[in-house]
């Protein structure tokens, strides 16, 4: 992939989704949704955070950098599908 490639991910209804780009790879994540179940989250792996907060389940206007380092997770909390869109930066 290069800079400008679209990147998303839809998962299986009940699933999370663990998007971490590959090493010297940045991805802007533009929208995600998570049927309002989900929990989105930007983790290294040992520390998270969560940078939109509760209040927003979906989020279709968003602008969420990440790396291999600090990287992407909706973690599943309900029975329905989870997804991201975004494009590689770098």
């Amino acid at each position: 992939m290069v800079a400008g490639d679209v990147v998303s991910e839809i998962s299986l209804a009940g699933a999370a989704i663990n998007f971490q780009p590959a090493v010297g790879v940045n991805v802007m994540i533009s929208c995600y949704f998570n049927g309002g179940a989900g929990r989105a989250i930007q983790t290294n792996g040992v520390t998270s955070a969560q940078p939109m907060g509760d209040t927003y389940r979906n989020a279709f206007n968003c602008k969420w950098f990440v790396n291999n380092t600090n990287y992407f997770q909706i973690l599943a909390l309900g029975g329905i599908s989870n997804g991201f869109n975004g494009v590689q930066i770098k």
